[in-house]
This record gives C-alpha cells, sequence and structure tokens, in this order.
C-alpha cells in the first residue's frame, strides 16, 4: 500500500511538474508574440522586442528624426539616466533593426517620468511589455508608481464613458490628437 502511495504521489509530482512547464511556455510565448519589435533594439535579444529579462521591457524613443539624442526637457535619455559615458545611439540607428528606440530598464523610465514628465516621454506602448510593468513595484530601487500612472494615462484608452474600464490595446504615445488615440 506504502508503495501505490508513493507512486500516485510522483506521478501526481510530475503532472503537476509537466503542467506548470507547459503554462510557463504557452504563457511566454503569448507575452512574446503580443509586444511587438521596438524600432532600433540591437540584436541582443535576437527578435528585437522588450519582454526578456527583469528590467528591459520599455520602448523608449531616444532619438529625434534627424537620429541625435532626443531632449526629454532637462536633457537626453542618457544624461538624465547618468548614462552619458555609454551612449550608443549609434547602435539604435545600425542594422539590422535601425531605427530611433531601445528597449530601456524600468527605472530609467521612472527615473525619465520623474525629470521630464509623463507629457514629455516618448514611449511606444505596443512595443513595451505593459502587463510586466505594470505588475512591477520596483525596478533597480526605483519605485515604479509614477510610471505605472503615466503608462495608465499614455497605453490606455479610458475614454468610453460606458464603462470605466474600458481599456485599448497598447500603441504608440508619439502624437496624439483628442479625437485619434490610435498613437498617444
Amino acid at each position: 500500500m506504502q508503495f501505490h502511495h508513493s507512486l500516485l504521489s510522483r506521478v501526481a509530482a510530475l503532472c503537476l511538474a509537466c503542467y506548470m512547464l507547459f503554462s510557463t511556455v504557452v504563457f511566454a510565448k503569448k507575452a512574446s508574440s503580443s509586444v511587438v519589435v521596438c524600432p532600433g533594439e540591437g540584436p541582443r535579444y535576437g527578435d528585437f522586442k522588450c519582454n526578456h529579462d527583469g528590467t528591459h521591457r520599455v520602448c523608449a524613443k531616444l532619438l529625434n528624426e534627424e537620429g541625435q539624442p532626443l531632449s526629454w526637457g532637462k536633457g537626453d535619455f542618457w544624461a538624465i539616466t547618468g548614462q552619458k559615458r555609454f551612449q550608443w545611439d549609434d547602435k539604435i540607428r545600425a542594422k539590422p533593426n535601425p531605427g530611433d528606440s531601445w528597449c530601456i530598464c524600468m527605472w530609467a523610465m521612472a527615473r525619465m517620468i520623474q525629470s521630464a514628465g509623463c507629457d514629455n516621454v516618448h514611449i511606444h506602448c505596443n512595443a513595451t511589455d505593459i502587463d510586466f510593468v505594470m505588475n512591477s513595484y520596483n525596478d533597480g530601487g526605483t519605485k515604479l508608481d509614477g510610471a505605472h500612472k503615466c503608462l495608465q494615462q499614455k497605453c490606455f484608452d479610458n475614454t468610453d464613458d460606458s464603462s470605466s474600464a474600458a481599456v485599448a490595446a497598447p500603441t504608440s504615445i508619439e502624437t496624439a490628437t483628442a479625437s485619434d488615440k490610435t498613437e498617444l
């Protein structure tokens, strides 16, 4: 009887482990497919998406139309986040995914919002792992409360009066008009 009970316990544990592994793979695949390519992100992740590690989850526009560092109020991204000596704007413009943006740390986004204000941030919502960021409370010792409020304001459409919980699919937040929320 004890052998039978032990065998059942092992089979149950194996089934649970398989289920957890399958769920993790399905979740990772779903998360990976829901975040689009960040234009300018380098090849470090292979698919140019901001959904791989525990911090680089925000696709932020860092370069202007001329390919130069974009000012975020009090300076460019690298100056505000204390990374000027590592400035990698050349990598953003480079192949195989040339663009104007990069997957930045959640703490860097929070610092940018604190410094420049939410209205001045340049984030591609559809290329940002919104769910991951909204479910993270701090990153690199920085609280993300302000970042959450800004993402809520920039990436979710709450203009539908019929339901206060109406949420649109995340979109880019480059140029918004009052009547068009497809790009915020």
